[in-house]
């Protein structure tokens, strides 16, 4: 029955232009599109029940010829165009800081559109895309956006200490790997 997969976003304004669509692992959809109206780049993920929507570059007029693909994680990577700069970009959700990161890939001008992204077994995108200027086909491929992991205290042992030094104090947390350093307030 059609009702059964019909899940409807009724956005205000001009949204769904370049829309590229990737099923999660329980099958639930993703879409990337572009936003005409606000001349956004735009994320829906269907929870269950609702759409829930981000904004994932608004830098200009960003986010036409968007294409979408989610990583071995779930989390989605989208390649897209910069219409403003001329640019291709690329996203990628961070999910230990629940923000997106964007990065141009090329920046040649009159590049971008028509993108097809597909990542690999690592999870490194691969992108196809139209050259306007030459009129040609282009490809790049990388490690693409690396998220900064930032590390989480669970504890500090002991909880107070001399104001003047000289107090051994224990940090215990997660994703520590790499630290080299340890600040507090800036100090």
């Amino acid at each position: 029955h059609d009702a059964d997969y019909m899940h409807y976003y009724h956005g205000t304004g001009k949204v769904g232009e370049y829309s590229s669509l990737a099923l999660d692992s329980s099958g639930k959809p993703r879409i990337s599109y572009y936003d005409e109206t606000n001349k956004d780049l735009k994320y829906a993920a269907w929870d269950g029940t609702r759409w829930v929507i981000t904004t994932v570059d608004n830098a200009g007029s960003v986010g036409a010829y968007s294409s979408l693909e989610l990583d071995a994680t779930g989390s989605p990577r989208i390649s897209y165009y910069d219409a403003t700069r001329g640019n291709l970009k690329f996203a990628a959700w961070n999910s230990s800081s629940s923000t997106w990161g964007t990065e141009t890939v090329d920046s040649s001008k009159k590049v971008g559109t028509f993108t097809s992204l597909v990542l690999d077994s690592l999870g490194n995108p691969s992108i196809s895309y139209y050259d306007q200027k030459n009129k040609d086909l282009k490809y790049t491929g990388g490690t693409g956006y690396t998220p900064v992991i930032l590390p989480t205290v669970t504890k500090i042992t002991p909880a107070n200490g001399s104001v003047v030094g000289g107090t051994e104090v224990t940090i215990t947390g997660t994703k520590f790997t790499g630290a080299k350093a340890v600040t507090f307030d800036g100090v």
